[in-house]
């Protein structure tokens, strides 16, 4: 059963300990540098927010420089290990939605985000394919090929970009940041 886990981290055909080493040790340094990346962010937004509260500028600006250099330095050791498992396990449906959620919500590139979970979807879609023996598969590959053709409905990629849910979200707040950081700050 561990054997069989493992090989759906990593996709089909590569079961040696080795590759399931190698796979678990890149995956926790991605996850890492991907969290790290997640703190500077928190810290850095943290620091500019109390700084209007604070006063002393200089010392934010010093802060909010040292935490920006931290982030790119942990921005670019999760892209570098994502990159490299990728290379090596480009149907592990674990990485797929590990490196998704990274461009979503480190990198805002929501575009490459969705085209990386398109991919898991589709790939999730091929496996239960595959393993279609009896009417619960066929029932599970059903609602699979419902929620692929809702991602494709919903995508940013398919729609226009005006009715995409984050533009539509981004120009309400547009709309309202004025009143709620002041006209200086939006």
């Amino acid at each position: 059963c561990t054997q069989e886990y493992a090989a759906s981290k990593l996709g089909k055909g590569l079961l040696s300990a080795i590759h399931v080493m190698e796979f678990d040790a890149g995956i926790s340094r991605a996850k890492k540098a991907h969290l790290d990346s997640l703190i500077c962010l928190k810290k850095f937004w943290h620091s500019v927010h109390s700084s209007r509260k604070k006063g002393g500028m200089h010392t934010v600006l010093d802060s909010c420089v040292a935490l920006l250099a931290a982030l790119d330095a942990h921005i670019t050791t999760a892209d570098r290990e994502y990159s490299s498992l990728l290379e090596k396990y480009p149907k592990s449906l674990t990485l797929l939605h590990c490196f998704a959620r990274f461009q979503d919500t480190v990198l805002n590139n929501h575009k490459f985000a969705e085209e990386y979970e398109y991919m898991a979807a589709a790939l999730e879609l091929d496996e239960a394919s595959a393993a279609n023996d009896d009417e619960e598969k066929a029932k599970q590959i059903s609602e699979k090929q419902a929620r692929l053709e809702n991602m494709m409905e919903n995508s940013g990629t398919t729609a226009d970009d005006s009715n995409s849910t984050r533009s539509k979200h981004q120009r309400i707040f547009s709309s309202w940041a004025p009143f709620i950081l002041g006209k200086e700050t939006a």
